[in-house]
């Protein structure tokens, strides 16, 4: 399955590794939030977990906290969508492919100007999809390397995007937060940002391979 998967020539036969980064909060007996926060790496070929730490309940997600090799391909949720620790993990020689994140992440597009995805996205029905190519700014207001990513996006059907626009307005009024139009208007899209690149690295099989990444969550809870 994850021969079929995997764009041709993005892993090596020798020591590339298809890694699933993830977290889960945890509490003890009589808590009424998180106290805890396990972070985790699951090595997709094999089930097996590389690496567990346990941090305070407030520690962010972050690529920095496992060492990368050259070859690695690492499939991660928007949290992990930080342009520092991004920049950092692909100067490692692995790559990325990552759930696109509106807030904490800024995008350029190829002649320096900031994107704004949602309103380049096309009409069309369920099934729909689309590609940007584009760079990550860790420091917009600084002369900083940037980091060359695409943009890949599928249109999803009608009532998942209603229920994520749901549980996005509910989460946002629940921490006081008023809802960005852009990430409204994204809800309708399933988004993924790719250091991949070639022609064997397409949506449909970006799309399918990310799915994979649920085997980490199915591992925790067992």
């Amino acid at each position: 399955l994850l021969a079929r998967l995997l764009p041709v020539g993005t892993m090596s036969s020798t020591h590339g590794r298809l890694l699933v980064f993830d977290s889960t909060h945890v509490c003890g007996p009589g808590a009424k939030g998180g106290e805890w926060k396990v972070h985790f790496v699951l090595e997709l070929a094999s089930l097996s977990f590389l690496h567990v730490r346990l941090t305070n309940d407030k520690t962010t997600d972050s690529l920095d906290g496992f060492p990368l090799l050259p070859g690695d391909l690492v499939l991660a949720d928007r949290a992990y969508s930080f342009a520092a620790p991004m920049q950092r993990a692909a100067e490692t020689g692995a790559s990325l492919l990552l759930r696109y994140r509106t807030g904490g992440v800024k995008y350029h597009t190829k002649d320096g100007k900031p994107l704004c995805l949602g309103e380049l996205l096309p009409q069309g029905p369920v099934g729909t999809t689309f590609s940007l190519a584009c760079h990550v700014v860790a420091r917009p207001k600084q002369d900083a390397q940037t980091l060359p990513v695409t943009l890949h996006a599928l249109k999803l059907p009608p009532e998942v995007a209603e229920a994520r626009r749901r549980r996005y307005k509910r989460e946002g009024k629940k921490k006081g937060h008023t809802p960005r139009k852009e990430t409204v208007i994204l809800e309708d899209w399933m988004v993924l940002c790719t250091t991949l690149e070639g022609p064997a690295a397409t949506t449909e099989r970006l799309m399918a391979l990310y799915r994979a990444r649920w085997q980490i969550e199915m591992a925790i809870k067992r």
